[in-house]
């Protein structure tokens, strides 16, 4: 029992930080189930995807992230690079980085079992690997020699590619079976039409080490690497233009859902703090996003504009929903939280967010909102409830959620007021002999009725209207008064037609009666 409780605490500890990070943040902690670091991820659709890291780890997700699980490679040398066609089909690649061993993995039963296709330790570490289907492939080696691995039959054979200089290569991408590029360390950038059987040098202006490449079509790509450099084209590399991104750290990966919108992530190499930067104007301009982890962040993958996976340090893999945004929150601010003696047509108001579409008000009597007295979509940060929503002496709770072009937030705080109580009129003052509960007029009633009864000495009070299934819904006085005859309105504006029943209740005389309510 003990460790149950344990484990609810847990889980529910969990679910209200991974909450409060996605709204906070934009980007949330997902559990890998490892500590290892993990270099590269891969996602099929948004809820299969595969991480790898060093000691050749390998885990896999079939909800998003929500939970991974460990799949068996069968090697402890560090993996890189991952990549998978379909559930079923993927490789991972790597090596050892003192020796320049170079390895590389594949599976077709979506990673149950992992086979060795090639081992090399004279070509360099498999560092970053490209599919364009199930048979055509290629795979960048950093080895200092300039060389790139093919194959056509899925992996069956490597054939050793050239560039024709002796340098690190870190990155590929390819548009097709024959036009693609490789980048490597200083600043070099090479591109081919004929599938990597030759290779013409593109030029950047740099001898900074390149690292990260994403190529959107034949005329448009995006390359980073060290100390901040970013290079894009829009020629085909033709001419690869410099733009600052406003830091000079590592950024070691980049990607692009469209010709506006991509990210790119990296930072102080190894263990400084890590940086998500996101363009939406195709890179002109670099906004730094926020992330709940400070730790070195290695690979990115986006599967639409708003969902996408970082993998890094100590076996960190953060999700976002929202493009890496923080979606909006409204704050309440009138009437303040608990406010009494509020009207029946209140004024309800909360900050202004830029960006924000439109928000949606709610109002209730419970806490919960399992029913609504109000609920309202307006473009501006006020709502003012119409007349006949609210009645007298009654509790009612409000919130706000917003919207904006990424999505729509969670709902703010919940605050709650109180309404004016009803005047309670104080008909005779001539002293009743007993005390009395009489028949509400008119009755049947629309919307308002009165409600007449004595008190032969000073009491307290309690005049209490209940619904058909003996549920409390409005408490119209509740006050000491003095020995007379009195009268209270009841409004029922907000109530269905029905059935109800009024109380009075003193110290000595309780009394109840019914009324009906007719729209």
């Amino acid at each position: 029992m003990k460790n149950s409780i344990i484990k609810f605490i847990v889980i529910l500890s969990l679910l209200i930080f991974s909450g409060f990070s996605h709204a906070q943040t934009g980007w949330f902690m997902q559990n890998s189930r490892t500590s290892e670091v993990l270099r590269g991820v891969s996602f099929i659709n948004s809820q299969t995807g595969w991480a790898v890291g060093h000691g050749g780890v390998i885990v896999k997700t079939t909800n998003g992230g929500t939970n991974w699980f460990p799949q068996s490679s069968g090697t402890s040398q560090g993996l890189i690079s991952v990549k998978f066609i379909n559930e079923y089909t993927g490789w991972a690649v790597g090596g050892h980085e003192y020796n320049y061993t170079n390895i590389i993995l594949k599976t077709t039963n979506g990673g149950q079992s992992w086979f060795t296709q090639y081992y090399s330790t004279s070509i360099g570490i498999a560092h970053e690997l490209f599919f364009i289907n199930s048979n055509t492939g290629w795979i960048a080696c950093s080895g200092n020699n300039g060389k790139v691995l093919k194959t056509m039959n899925g992996g069956q054979n490597w054939t050793v590619l050239n560039t024709g200089v002796n340098t690190n290569i870190t990155s590929c991408f390819f548009l097709d079976q024959n036009v693609g590029w490789v980048i490597g360390d200083y600043g070099a950038i090479f591109k081919t039409t004929n599938g990597g059987n030759s290779w013409v040098t593109q030029y950047c202006n740099t001898t900074q080490g390149l690292l990260g490449l994403y190529i959107l079509n034949s005329s448009t790509g995006h390359v980073t690497g060290h100390n901040g450099i970013y290079f894009k084209t829009t020629n085909g590399g033709l001419n690869w233009i410099s733009k600052s991104i406003g830091y000079t750290i590592r950024m070691v990966a980049v990607y692009f859902v469209n010709v506006n919108k991509g990210w790119m992530v990296g930072g102080s190499y190894p263990g400084g703090d890590s940086q998500i930067l996101k363009t939406t104007n195709g890179g002109d301009n670099w906004v730094s996003q926020t992330k709940p982890t400070t730790l070195w962040l290695d690979d990115i993958m986006f599967v639409n504009s708003n969902t996408g996976w970082l993998v890094g340090n100590q076996g960190t893999i953060l999700k976002t929903l929202t493009g890496g945004e923080p979606l909006p929150v409204p704050t309440l601010v009138s009437p303040p939280n608990g406010s009494n003696n509020v009207p029946l047509t209140p004024t309800l108001f909360w900050n202004h967010i830029s960006g924000v579409i439109h928000y949606k008000v709610q109002v209730s009597r419970v806490s919960n909102f399992s029913a609504l007295t109000d609920s309202a979509t307006v473009t501006i940060n006020q709502y003012p409830i119409p007349s006949g929503k609210l009645t007298n002496i009654t509790t009612y709770f409000w919130r706000v959620n917003a919207t904006n072009s990424t999505g729509t937030g969670p709902w703010s705080e919940v605050w709650n007021f109180s309404t004016i109580p009803v005047g309670i009129k104080k008909i005779s003052s001539l002293i009743p002999e007993k005390y009395n509960l009489y028949q509400n007029y008119p009755n049947p009633f629309n919307p308002e009725t009165n409600i007449k009864f004595d008190i032969p000495k000073a009491s307290n009070v309690k005049i209490i209207v209940y619904d058909n299934l003996g549920r409390i819904i409005s408490e119209i006085a509740n006050k000491k008064l003095s020995a007379g005859s009195y009268e209270v309105e009841w409004d029922a504006s907000g109530y269905p037609s029905g059935l109800y029943f009024y109380k009075i209740v003193t110290e000595e005389f309780i009394n109840v009666k019914k009324m009906i309510l007719i729209k």
